[in-house]
């Protein structure tokens, strides 16, 4: 062959790349990684074939949730057209910022449901009925939420539409952390008050009560009154109400409720 032959010159490269591609710390630096980390890594055969693994298919999940978000941020901004008074909003650095708030979230994000609420929660960051309203806190709590977490929160929102006596939210033991998690955000109001329960202590002791026997009753009682009287209650607060607004397909107007 000769030197300066074009075709044996363009299958040799071709060759040598093949190659390259074959070898893990080069497969692995065009995926992303430091020459030093991809060096490191061809040293442990099983984890770098994990990394090699996450790496080659996060992109392709990367892009198919963006789309979903991208498809819905579309039709929601159809939908609230009406209500976007400045409509060079979403070209602004305020945007640009809740996109990126997102877009951090979309690798370990892939309910179909959340995914939406992404798309749905950007274009409502451009509508006048939150003009006034830290989007950025709301899109910084929608991050931070699992599904359940905000399946939970919806259900205090039905419940607060139904008559004074149904209101309290109810949940079961392995809902306790998503519950922990909405109060401590704040768009889940905790209160504590009495049950409707009566106290009897008789005034005076009876003849065949010893002065012990009687003191020993009244602590009895006031002790059962305290473990039997006290009652939580767990509502959705106003800011619990605006945030599920916000991410939702259809905001609406909440009644107030001093919370």
């Amino acid at each position: 062959m000769a030197i300066d032959d074009p075709v044996g010159i363009t299958i040799r490269q071709a060759r040598e790349e093949s190659e390259a591609e074959s070898y893990l710390p080069a497969r692995l630096t065009k995926l992303g990684m430091s020459a030093i980390a991809a060096t490191t890594l061809a040293q442990w055969p099983l984890v770098s074939h994990i990394v090699t693994t996450l790496l080659t298919s996060s992109s392709n999940r990367f892009h198919e949730r963006f789309l979903r978000v991208a498809k819905e941020l579309d039709a929601q901004h159809k939908r609230i057209e009406d209500k976007i008074s400045d409509k060079s909003y979403y070209e602004s650095e305020e945007f640009q910022t809740l996109l990126i708030l997102i877009l951090e979230r979309l690798n370990s994000t892939h309910q179909e449901e959340k995914l939406r609420m992404f798309g749905d929660a950007l274009a409502n960051s451009g509508s006048s009925d939150f003009h006034d309203e830290d989007t950025e806190q709301y899109i910084r709590t929608l991050r931070d939420l699992s599904l359940e977490d905000l399946q939970m929160l919806q259900k205090a929102a039905a419940l607060q539409k139904l008559p004074e006596p149904f209101r309290n939210l109810k949940f079961r033991e392995s809902e306790k952390p998503s519950m922990a998690r909405l109060t401590g955000l704040g768009l889940i109001h905790e209160s504590h008050k009495l049950k409707d329960f009566q106290l009897s202590i008789p005034i005076v002791p009876t003849s065949s009560q010893s002065p012990e026997r009687y003191a020993r009753g009244i602590a009895d009682a006031f002790s059962k009154y305290f473990q039997q009287a006290p009652t939580t209650i767990h509502r959705i607060s106003n800011f619990g109400e605006r945030f599920l607004s916000f991410i939702s397909e259809q905001p609406e107007v909440f009644e107030k409720h001093g919370q």
